[in-house]
């Protein structure tokens, strides 16, 4: 059996994360996020993304080149983001499933309500990636794109 990378997508505050830790083993989730947390001491701080995104797509090829199977938590809302990590799956025999969380506006409302949330304008580049990416993965290719409405 082949292992799978479970590719997360969608905005800040749309509750990737926290679907991905009911719905997946937490050995099998690679978060940016927390990468960043290790790496840098904040959650939030994008000064080290290039750092942040190598370490991460390292990991992910880790597990899957030991055939583990592993979730991508991040955003993931270009078209190049995703394509590495299609091509990241590939390159281990990997199946690549997308799992997109297809509703902005609860993702907005949590962003609100974070202790430290995403700027407007950054919330605004996001939402544009966001309608980008709804129309752009249809033409990609995954083994399965499931859509997700409301998260947990």
């Amino acid at each position: 059996m082949s292992p799978k990378l479970y590719i997360l997508a969608g905005i800040p505050g749309c509750g990737n994360s926290t679907w991905a830790r009911h719905f997946f083993y937490a050995d099998m989730i690679v978060s940016t996020d927390e990468i960043r947390l290790e790496l840098t001491g904040e959650v939030y701080n994008q000064e080290q993304n290039g750092v942040i995104f190598e370490e991460f797509h390292a990991r992910l090829r880790e597990r899957l080149y030991h055939g583990e199977s592993a979730v991508a938590d991040a955003t993931s809302l270009t078209v190049s983001s995703r394509e590495i990590l299609r091509n990241i799956a590939e390159s281990n025999s990997a199946e690549a499933h997308l799992i997109f969380f297809s509703d902005f506006v609860d993702g907005e409302r949590r962003n609100l309500e974070r202790e430290r949330p995403v700027p407007e304008d950054a919330m605004q580049r996001m939402f544009e990636k966001f309608i980008d990416t709804q129309v752009a993965i249809k033409d990609e290719d995954y083994s399965s794109i499931t859509y997700i409405a409301r998260t947990v």
